[in-house]
């Protein structure tokens, strides 16, 4: 009780200083707010606004390309030791230079696709061409899809197995638990498989499973969980978030919609984000303005609604990647904010947050992507130097307490800050690109944004004209679909540029956040 009245005086505060500049003409009333502005607390949170400023100012163009340089080196030199001493394994060992794996679950699809693409259509990110090639990927693509099909097998509601042997076929003696994010992300791959090839296969069997977890909401709330047995569809965990076993879900229903123009995936994306807003989302209404607690998206019961735990996770901080491709940027700043207080609190990201303790409470950080991800995506949809700036401070805390023998570590804990020996191939294939494009503002990624879409991977896919192999509403109308197909697409609104404002939030409201969470301003 003490913390949360301490947070809700922390949030009146902004409020008690504005009201005072605003009614200064309003006599007794300007009286008493007077006397608020005069004390300390008024004072320290505008001398603390002003230093925050100041620290997020402007970003020169020379210190954008050292910062670029900085991680094409960083990159260059743990893909060269990868090459060095751990290929053809998945992984370095970076601190023993040793290879590590095999890595059972590395997504090798999406990168088969990507570089097919990449080398067959014009793209403009230059003469990618290969002399030679003759969609030997593509093969290779399709070859491993067909051996992937074999998931999708054994559940009689189209819900893929957690595992497959790619020679013998779903192993008898796994669990069959899956997550929703695990059964339920395969729109993009499949659906582009299934376009290139001219297999429909492919996409129905992708369509199938995300539309028979779709049926799986609960009848309460509509919300969806985490974990769940594909033979019955019964939910095992009642957790519902956006975090760890849920997030990619939700951005390939969005994504999906961004590649193939299918309305029902975007119908089904804004009726989740409604009911995610509805349920989840805690705090004041607006984001940008007003009284009340910083928003906070946390987990719930998927029947009641209610709040299920006090922590939130690493793999959440690319949900403001997915707000700012639906256009949402107010709220995906809102939400980037907390996620940059809690690195701000350790110089790291703890894989797991207890917002209510203020404490982490797993504490390793295997050199996640997905709060650079949504830091490089904020700064493409504002241009605003803040996120350079929190770039710059990921770059340095990569730099000083990652850096080991041949690459970069895990970090065990982000308190004392041991490092373990593992650098996860999403490193470089993540981690580094969007760093990289966020400080080279001249790449043609960049410059052609709304020509191409990132896979939850990283996989870079041009969006093209890519029509189903068989007309969607006969793959739909093997499918138990209950959208409507006849509503005209919502068209995604982005605000103005924020680079005039000094910061994405005003100052106050970022002290405010800061302190609610122990974190020195």
């Amino acid at each position: 009780m003490k913390s949360c009245f301490i947070f809700a005086i922390l949030a009146f505060f902004p409020f008690v200083c504005l009201v005072t500049y605003k009614n200064y003409t309003s006599g007794g009333l300007f009286e008493i707010l007077l006397k608020q502005l005069q004390s300390n607390d008024c004072q320290d949170l505008y001398a603390e606004g002003l230093s925050f400023k100041n620290q997020y100012s402007d970003f020169n163009d020379e210190y954008k390309t050292e910062l670029k340089e900085r991680v094409r080196s960083i990159f260059l030199s743990s893909l060269y030791n990868y090459y060095e001493y751990a290929f053809p394994k998945d992984e370095l060992n970076p601190i023993d230079c040793k290879g590590r794996g095999p890595d059972y679950g590395n997504p090798i699809l999406g990168s088969l696709l990507s570089a097919h693409l990449l080398l067959t259509v014009e793209t403009g990110l230059g003469n990618l061409t290969l002399n030679g090639y003759e969609s030997e990927l593509l093969s290779m693509a399709q070859d491993l899809g067909t051996r992937l099909l074999q998931a999708f097998d054994v559940s009689p509601l189209g819900l893929p197995h957690p595992r497959v042997n790619l020679r013998d076929g779903v192993p008898t003696n796994w669990s069959a638990e899956n997550c929703l994010a695990g059964a339920g992300s395969f729109l993009l791959e499949f659906g582009l498989l299934s376009r290139l090839t001219g297999d429909p296969v492919y996409e129905w069997k992708a369509r199938r499973a995300t539309k028979a977890l779709w049926n799986m909401r609960s009848n309460g709330t509509g919300l969806l969980g985490n974990t769940f047995d594909v033979e019955t569809g019964i939910w095992n965990s009642k957790l519902s978030g956006l975090g760890a076993g849920m997030d990619s879900y939700y951005e390939y229903l969005l994504k999906s919609f961004i590649l193939f123009g299918e309305q029902g995936d975007l119908d089904m994306f804004e009726e989740a984000y409604t009911t995610i807003k509805k349920y989840m989302r805690r705090g004041r209404t607006s984001c940008l303005d007003g009284i009340g607690d910083h928003p906070l998206y946390v987990n719930v019961n998927m029947d009641t609604g209610t709040t299920h735990s006090a922590w939130i996770d690493a793999l959440q901080a690319s949900f403001p990647g997915v707000q700012v491709l639906y256009g949402d940027v107010d709220e995906a700043i809102c939400q980037h904010a907390v996620y940059h207080a809690i690195w701000r609190k350790y110089g790291l990201m703890p894989e797991r947050y207890n917002w209510q303790l203020k404490t982490p409470e797993i504490l390793f950080y295997p050199l996640r992507p997905e709060f650079v991800e949504s830091t490089y995506l904020l700064y493409q949809a504002t241009k605003h130097p803040y996120y350079l700036h929190v770039g710059k401070e990921i770059l340095w805390s990569l730099e000083q307490y990652a850096k080991c023998n041949c690459g970069y570590c895990t970090v065990h804990n982000i308190i004392d800050r041991t490092l373990e020996d593992r650098m996860e191939s999403f490193f470089l294939s993540e981690t580094c690109k969007y760093l990289y494009l966020l400080f080279d503002e001249n790449h043609a990624l960049n410059h052609n944004a709304e020509k191409f879409i990132f896979t939850t991977e990283g996989h870079v896919i041009p969006v093209m004209d890519l029509p189903p192999v068989v007309p969607l509403p006969q793959i739909l109308a093997m499918l138990p679909l209950d959208s409507n197909d006849t509503k005209t697409p919502t068209q995604c609104h982005y605000p103005e540029k924020l680079k005039h404002r000094s910061l994405p939030l005003e100052a106050e409201s970022f002290v405010q956040l800061f302190k609610a969470l122990n974190v020195d301003v």
